[in-house]
């Protein structure tokens, strides 16, 4: 983490334009202190680092994260009120598919039905045939 805070210290002063000699002199410390607290050689101390943030003006989470939270918050919230729309509309489309197809197993079941009403009828006429052929001493065929 020391190392990433270091890194971020570096990147912002170089981002701003500002040479070491000149954050050094904003932070009231001398440039070798300086240089030797970027590259590590001298433990960073927190006076410095809420120093450094409000002279670039930067938060010092963003130092230690090396981003803003107030902006990757703004865009984790819009990403999950993205992810809730995207899963509301996969959940309604499931549904409204889910509903077709009940339709349609209503309307095969409806047509097995009929299916099997029409084999009963079919069923009973053949029987009664058979009655009759034997009725008039007819065998079956």
């Amino acid at each position: 983490m020391e190392k990433e805070l270091r890194d971020n210290i570096s990147r912002i002063r170089q981002e701003k334009k500002i040479s070491q000699k000149e954050m050094a002199e904003k932070l009231g410390i001398s440039r070798a202190s300086y240089i030797s607290m970027e590259k590590g050689k001298t433990r960073l101390l927190n006076e410095n680092v809420e120093k450094f943030a409000a002279l670039n003006n930067v938060s010092p989470s963003e130092l230690v994260l090396g981003y803003r939270i107030s902006e990757d918050v703004h865009t984790l919230q819009e990403a999950q009120a993205d992810y809730g729309r995207k899963r509301q509309e996969i959940i309604d489309a499931y549904e409204e598919r889910i509903a077709k197809l009940n339709q349609e197993i209503e309307g095969l079941n409806q047509q097995i039905s009929d299916l099997r009403d029409s084999i009963d009828t079919k069923k009973d006429v053949i029987a009664m045939l058979r009655g009759r052929l034997r009725d008039h001493g007819l065998s079956d065929v």
